[in-house]
C-alpha cells in the first residue's frame, strides 16, 4: 500500500529503478492496486498513485513523462487502447476519464455505476471497452457516447475481475459459484 513501483533487471536480478512510495501509513485504500499497464512497445507505462493521480513514465528510468490530474478518489483500474493513443482511468468517484495520449488532453468523462468500474478492458476496436462494477455486472461501454449495454447474462453472478481474450471474442470472470464464467462478447451470453 505504499505506492512503490520497482523495475528489476531479469538477467542480473538488480533493481533498475524504484519510484513512488510514501512514508506514512495510508488508511482507507482497500480498493487501491498498484496496477501497471505498458505501451505496446514497452517504452512507457502508466500507473495510479494514492494521491488519485495517474503517471505516464519512461520504462528505462521511471521518469515522469506526464502526470494526469487527480480523480476525486481511488483509481480502480486503467487501460491503454490497442493503438496506444488513448488512456482510460476509472475511479470510485464514479467517473471514467478518456485521455488522448498524443497531447494529454481529456477527450471525455462519463459517470459510472455507483462505486465505479472496478475492472476495465479495451476491445480490439479501440472505441469500446468491457467494464465491471462493484456488483460484478459485465457491460460494454461505448467511449464516444458513454452508453453502457445491459449486463451480460449468466446463471451465476460474475466477480469484479475479468479478462478479455486477445481476439476480443470472449470475456472470462470468476463467479459466485466458484467457477470461471466465459461469455461471448458479441451476444453477452
Amino acid at each position: 500500500f505504499d505506492d512503490t513501483l520497482t523495475r528489476w533487471d531479469l538477467a542480473t536480478s538488480d533493481r533498475a529503478f524504484k519510484v513512488g512510495g510514501v512514508v506514512e501509513r495510508i488508511m482507507g485504500c482497500v480498493a487501491f492496486r498498484n496496477t501497471v499497464r505498458f505501451s505496446s512497445d514497452g517504452s512507457w507505462f502508466v500507473a495510479p498513485f494514492h494521491d488519485f493521480t495517474v503517471s505516464l513514465r519512461d520504462s528505462d528510468d521511471g521518469g515522469v513523462i506526464h502526470e494526469f490530474p487527480p480523480h476525486l478518489s481511488t483509481v480502480l483500474d486503467l487501460a491503454i487502447s490497442p493503438t496506444d493513443d488513448l488512456l482510460v482511468t476509472s475511479s470510485d468517484d464514479w467517473t471514467v476519464r478518456v485521455w488522448n495520449l498524443d497531447d494529454y488532453t481529456l477527450r471525455s468523462e462519463f459517470e459510472t455505476a455507483p462505486g465505479g468500474y472496478v475492472t476495465i478492458g479495451f476491445l480490439p476496436d479501440g472505441e469500446s471497452m468491457l467494464v465491471t462494477d462493484v456488483s460484478g455486472a459485465i457491460r460494454r461501454l461505448d467511449l464516444e457516447s458513454g452508453a453502457v449495454s445491459e449486463p451480460f447474462t449468466s446463471d451465476a453472478a460474475p466477480g469484479v475481475r475479468m479478462a478479455i481474450s486477445p481476439d476480443g471474442r470472449y470475456v472470462a470472470a470468476g463467479t459466485d459459484t466458484n467457477t470461471i464464467g466465459v461469455w461471448d462478447i458479441d451476444s453477452g451470453v
